[in-house]
């Protein structure tokens, strides 16, 4: 896959000196000089969500009237994910030095690693800062990856863009959207509580999706200090006296507990598609799996809920060959270059059933007779009570 990281933006804003403002008597005193504000953005999060950051970056930053020069450098603190620096109104020519080079940082691990990357523009750029205007300068890179913006969040100066350009597998499948689809446009077609919706309507149940996230959150906090008295509680089984899960000890209370009140905070961050899980004699049709994250100031802030749906196979007489249109539903969505539609196809076959697949047996994935006991789960990964 080959992607493009665009517009790595050197952003002035510009506004007053602080603290140098003089009253014109007439004389030769110059009245005060407004600066520009100048950031260099260099860290970035993906639509697939990956974190890139661009690393032993030096910009030489030289006036073209005056001979003012600065040099800003990202080893200065390679934490930072923006450089800043204030500069007087006038013409600039801006040089990104050689030897930088573009890492992906595992934030889960606390790890990172470097990655292949061209510049894709020139390497000098020339730029004006004027008073009150914004200005903008654009270093283009190309890199392994996935769309994303760079630039801190909720700032209004934007960073530099990836712009995709995507390769299928040789066999023409995009794995990035036939196996596993990260793409944000795309997976915001789902929601935690549609989700949870869809699992009782096709079950039949009345949906109560915030009593159902209740009783799965309420699992982490014992009976005493639970607040959803219909759910499960930790601790309700012992071993020895002890809590237990299924004869293995664990902790009550946890601190995802407090998530209780959080579910509009979930967002989706992927589907993905584990036929492969199927086995080779058709007893099921594999997994179809959803994954959510919250990211909740609560403990160490990141705690993700993975709906596992096992598929029953429409026809098991004709064994693993009755999962074929599964699979080719899933193939097809390489073929789809807009990740919108991609979207609102998956959401179908997930929540209210694909047309397509409907013909060939297959309801909708997500259902209780596909998440219980001896086929799929809703499971989490926690990270908030962690160390």
């Amino acid at each position: 896959m080959r992607i493009f990281i665009s517009s790595l933006i050197l952003s002035t804003a510009a506004m007053s000196a602080v603290g140098c403002t003089h009253k014109d008597t007439g004389g030769d005193r110059p009245v005060a000089e407004r600066t520009g504000k100048l950031d260099l953005a260099l860290q970035a999060v993906s639509e697939s969500g990956k974190v890139y950051r661009l690393r032993n970056a030096d910009f030489s930053v030289s006036g073209n009237i005056g001979g003012s020069f600065t040099v800003l450098r990202s080893e200065d603190d390679p934490s930072r994910p923006v450089l800043e620096a204030f500069l007087t109104p006038s013409s600039y020519t801006a040089v990104l030095n050689d030897g930088w080079f573009v890492e992906q940082v595992d934030s889960l691990n606390g790890t990172a690693f470097a990655v292949q990357a061209f510049l894709e523009s020139p390497q000098v750029q020339f730029f004006d800062i004027r008073s009150d205007e914004e200005t903008f300068v654009r270093y283009d890179f190309q890199v392994d990856g996935r769309r994303v913006t760079f630039g801190p969040p909720g700032r209004l100066i934007v960073g530099f863009n990836v712009h995709e350009r995507e390769g299928g597998a040789p066999n023409g499948l995009n794995p990035r959207r036939s196996l596993i689809e990260t793409n944000q446009t795309a997976v915001k077609s789902f929601s935690l509580t549609a989700a949870l919706r869809a699992i009782q309507v096709n079950s039949g149940v009345t949906p109560e999706p915030e009593t159902l996230y209740r009783q799965i959150i309420d699992s982490y906090a014992s009976a005493a200090n639970g607040k959803e008295p219909t759910a499960t509680h930790c601790g309700d089984e012992t071993t020895d006296g002890s809590p237990s899960l299924n004869g293995f000890p664990i902790l009550c209370d946890r601190l995802e507990a407090r998530q209780i009140d959080n579910l509009p905070q979930w967002f989706p961050i992927a589907a993905v598609n584990r036929v492969d899980l199927a086995p080779t004699d058709g007893a099921n049709c594999g997994q179809q799996r959803l994954i959510f994250a919250n990211n909740a100031p609560i403990g160490n802030s990141r705690m993700f809920m993975i709906i596992e749906a096992q598929i029953p196979n429409p026809h098991p007489e004709c064994g693993v060959a009755a999962c074929r249109p599964l699979a080719d539903f899933w193939a097809r969505q390489s073929d789809m270059s807009d990740a919108f539609s991609r979207g609102e196809r998956l959401a179908a076959a997930f929540l209210t059933g694909d047309s397509e697949l409907a013909a060939a047996g297959f309801k909708p994935f997500v259902d209780v007779a596909n998440l219980g006991v001896g086929t799929g789960s809703i499971r989490t990964n926690n990270f908030d009570d962690f160390e």
